[in-house]
């Protein structure tokens, strides 16, 4: 049985799978993202934590607390091992670390989730995740904090848009 992985590990898969070229609001989107999709083509949870639908879109508070030292800036260090992403060598490591702990249907979706919406800046995920009818426009109340965003519904809207062949 698989089971749901930390949020950072998820992220470390991201950031070097592409040698470190992402910022912390484009590793918060594509781990939210990639459990959305893992919710709607597995029916199977991603990450461990719950999703929260906080003022500038759905986070996972761990990995968000995790990466913001680092701004706007590219993230340089492995959140889960803070492994330098410039050492190829242990990157490769962690990477292998990561992929004995994952399944193949969930590094199908990571890898599939990466080469769809890994292009995009961290707003252009913000935009995505903020659309009519998404989880988070439907659980964000302003000035409310902690407010869960159920994966009942994130698998719903993720499933709407498996169904309709789109990303």
């Amino acid at each position: 049985m698989t089971k749901p992985l930390c949020p950072t590990m998820i992220a470390d898969y991201f950031i070097a799978r592409t040698g470190g070229g992402l910022t912390p609001l484009q590793v918060i989107k594509l781990t939210y993202i990639a459990h959305g999709y893992s919710l709607a083509l597995l029916d199977k949870a991603l990450i461990e934590e719950a999703v929260e639908a906080w003022k500038y879109g759905p986070v996972v508070p761990s990995l968000y607390h995790a990466a913001k030292k680092y701004g706007g800036e590219k993230i340089t260090r492995l959140l889960y091992c803070g492994v330098p992403t410039s050492d190829k060598e242990n990157v490769e490591a962690a990477i292998d670390f990561i992929e004995g702990h994952i399944s193949s249907e969930q590094k199908e979706v990571l890898d599939g989730v990466l080469s769809v919406y890994g292009k995009f800046t961290g707003f252009e995920l913000t935009d995505r995740t903020h659309v009519q009818d998404s989880p988070w426009k439907r659980f964000y109340r302003p000035r409310s904090y902690g407010q869960k965003i159920p994966n009942q519904t994130i698998k719903a809207y993720y499933k709407k848009i498996v169904d309709n062949n789109g990303a």
